[in-house]
């Protein structure tokens, strides 16, 4: 009997023991993972706060490339829309304007998106016929006529209106879009060479 319960307060004394080595491992693992936990979500919020920083630093460099770029690309559909300043502009100014453009954008290329790229080059792909040869500078997609000092030579020879405006207002969204802004484009403007056209 005395063995009995001799051996009843050992198991006693052994299930004690185990109940209070688990209560001590919890109450020394409960600070370790709060303070992991909190690690972790300080390292998260880092994370944010510096992909936030990156990013207003990437929107504020695209916007100094917009500057340099817009007055370039607007150039461009100008003189080929016959609007603006088109009649005070030479091929030359027009051919200078696109590779001021060209050299900003492909500088920066990681700055833009898929998007802008795609909508970049279909605008000048409408507004210039290139790879002329070795050393030709591309020609504006237009005709001599009502041009200023134009050689027949160093332009196209064949008006592209209708692809320029649209490509042009395309990537105008484009950009609006990734500013956060909206742009409305307007109804396509006719060439001297529509006008002459009685509708």
């Amino acid at each position: 009997m005395d063995d009995l319960k001799r051996n009843l307060a050992e198991n006693k004394s052994a299930a004690w023991s185990s109940l209070e080595i688990c209560k001590l491992i919890v109450a020394v693992l409960t600070p370790v993972v709060l303070l992991y936990i909190s690690i972790q979500f300080s390292n998260q919020q880092n994370q944010r706060a510096q992909q936030s920083a990156r990013f207003e630093r990437v929107a504020e460099q695209r916007t100094q490339l917009w500057q340099q770029l817009g007055p370039n690309l607007n150039d461009i559909y100008a003189y080929l829309m016959y609007v603006g300043g088109w009649n005070k502009m030479e091929v030359k100014d027009v051919v200078a304007a696109k590779r001021n453009a060209d050299k900003v954008f492909y500088a920066n290329r990681p700055f833009f998106s898929e998007r802008f790229v795609r909508d970049y080059e279909s605008f000048m792909n409408a507004s210039f016929q290139m790879f002329n040869g070795m050393g030709e500078d591309a020609k504006p997609q237009t005709t001599a006529i009502h041009r200023r000092n134009t050689a027949p030579s160093i332009v196209s020879g064949k008006e592209n209106s209708e692809a320029v405006h649209s490509s042009y207002y395309r990537l105008l969204e484009t950009v609006a879009e990734e500013f956060g802004l909206t742009v409305i484009p307007p109804a396509r403007p006719r060439t001297p060479t529509e006008a002459d056209v009685p509708s």
